[in-house]
């Protein structure tokens, strides 16, 4: 898969067996980058950086952005984000 959507076990693990939890996290991935990258949200300053962090590949690493873990655990970003209905 893409790295944007792979899930952060999977990056951190590529030897690892793929399991439906892999997919599930990834839905999110593409879910969460379709509603920032084409609705307007709450806190649109924060999409940008929020993207390149969780979601884009770091340069040079050939991995993931380094904050899946973190937003799995905390989603502090998520709290902040409100969609119009």
């Amino acid at each position: 898969g893409m790295w944007q959507f792979m899930s952060a076990r999977l990056i951190g693990n590529m030897e690892g067996l793929h399991v439906l939890a892999d997919d599930l996290e990834s839905l999110i991935y593409v879910l969460l980058w379709t509603a920032l990258m084409y609705s307007e949200c709450s806190n649109s300053t924060q999409a940008p950086s929020f993207i390149e962090h969780v979601i884009d590949p770091q340069p040079h690493h050939n991995t993931g952005g380094y904050g899946k873990t973190d937003f799995l655990q905390v989603r502090t970003f998520l709290k902040t984000v409100k969609f119009p209905n």
